[in-house]
């Protein structure tokens, strides 16, 4: 009975473990909030950005003209704030299950194509005016042609897998190699006839920015976040179970090809979206999910929301950062860049392996 009680003990530990850093991942989320709505061209510290967004909550109105204009600021960044948790936790989560579904510390949101596949469908809109939807604005048609063309490569993807029925996970990676190279071909090709001004938007959007998100899309990029988070965690068992070769997968009833086609369908959906919104912001999926997984090991059914609280985490730190850099503001995708290469490879020399 000691052993087993000691067993006990030491599983309780275990699980608290992991909770307890993923609750300090939500409490830093919420301190980035704050951060977030404080910065920018109008900065307000931290407790002023605090105690105004609390007042808001609770219906208190400012008397005087510093306090409203301080209030309309901080209040008018909620959105922008809420809809980077939404991206962030997205890129983190897919990042996450194409990690463990490919055994590979390489893999990100990206492996499908999606950001060729989507690059080419605003290339397409900006240089030759071609939409796929009859769209009532410009951004509109915009977001149309980069969420459809983004699913393009992932399709070709899916169709091996499906196909090719003794296909490896290497395999499945190269041909979102091919594809993604075969799509920025096409894409280099128009931006070869494509005005400055043309180029400069295709440009901006390549980067990556959330400057886009506003009052009219935040709570839908919200509930797409919370959706990536149940259907993923839904999956976290097999994908545990991917871990392992996959004959032995088989033997504990998981199909490992029928897995993995489920989980590309599932990430290329949910990457499209959130790179329709805000462009490619690179580093994210792949820095996220590595830094959870350094402290969690590999245990999906806890990497997986870590990792979303970890991607929310990091995009919101990267666009405090980028809105204070320069006066103009800079896109948020240069500073994921610019700071994921550097700490990607930092977090590749510390790790242990065996968390694989």
């Amino acid at each position: 009975m000691e052993g087993f009680d000691g067993f006990v003990h030491e599983r309780k530990r275990y699980i608290f473990r992991k909770w307890l850093f993923i609750t300090i991942c939500a409490v830093v989320t919420i301190v980035a909030i704050i951060l977030e709505i404080g910065s920018g061209k109008y900065d307000i510290t931290f407790s002023e950005s605090l105690d105004l967004f609390i007042k808001h909550l609770q219906g208190i109105t400012p008397q005087d003209a510093a306090t409203k204009l301080a209030d309309s600021v901080v209040w008018g960044r909620v959105p922008r704030a809420i809809g980077a948790i939404g991206i962030g936790a997205i890129l983190g989560m897919c990042g996450c299950a194409m990690q463990s579904s490919m055994k590979n510390p390489l893999a990100d949101p990206y492996l499908t194509g999606i950001a060729s596949g989507a690059s080419l469908g605003v290339a397409l809109v900006v240089i030759m005016g071609i939409s796929v939807a009859a769209a009532d604005s410009y951004d509109l048609a915009i977001m149309a042609n980069a969420f459809v063309f983004a699913l393009i490569p992932a399709s070709v993807m899916v169709f091996f897998t499906l196909v090719k029925r003794n296909i490896s996970t290497s395999g499945v990676m190269l041909v979102g190699i091919a594809v993604m190279f075969f799509f920025t071909a096409i894409t280099t090709m128009l931006k070869y006839v494509a005005s400055d001004s043309a180029l400069a938007d295709i440009y901006y959007w390549n980067v990556g920015t959330i400057n886009n998100i506003n009052w009219s899309n935040y709570l839908f990029i919200l509930g797409f976040g919370l959706a990536c988070l149940l259907v993923l965690q839904y999956f976290s068992r097999q994908l545990n179970i991917l871990t392992l070769n996959d004959e032995n997968a088989q033997t504990l009833g998981v199909d490992p090809r029928k897995v993995r086609t489920y989980l590309l369908i599932v990430v290329s959906l949910f990457t499209a979206i959130a790179v329709s919104y805000t462009g490619t912001i690179g580093f994210v999926g792949l820095v996220g999910p590595h830094v959870c997984r350094m402290f969690l090991g590999s245990d999906n059914k806890y990497l997986i929301p870590a990792s979303a609280m970890s991607g929310a985490m990091i995009l919101l730190a990267a666009d405090c950062l980028a809105k204070n850099l320069t006066m103009g503001g800079l896109p948020v995708g240069v500073i994921t860049s610019l700071v994921g290469g550097p700490l990607f490879l930092f977090l590749l020399i510390k790790q242990k392996r065996n968390i694989w």
